[in-house]
């Protein structure tokens, strides 16, 4: 099993409801999705239309802090 590293990635005052904003964790470049209370994190497919999966990546809220898991 791998190590997973929680890295702080926004506030959750940086990111509005309903939009996407563009990020840099440990050399990948992945989106953080806010929609209502949940958040997630995805990278690749970004163009229209997506020919390949989608990666995910774990989300938690601490506090006021948005932290995604990068194995």
């Amino acid at each position: 099993m791998h190590a997973v590293n929680w890295t702080r990635v926004a506030g959750t005052d940086d990111l509005l409801d309903g939009k996407v904003l563009p990020i840099e964790v440990t050399g990948r470049k992945p989106a953080l999705h806010r929609v209502g209370d949940a958040w997630f994190c995805t990278g690749k497919g970004m163009g229209a239309p997506v020919t390949e999966a989608l990666r995910t990546y774990a989300v938690k809220i601490e506090g006021s802090d948005v932290l995604v898991a990068i194995p």
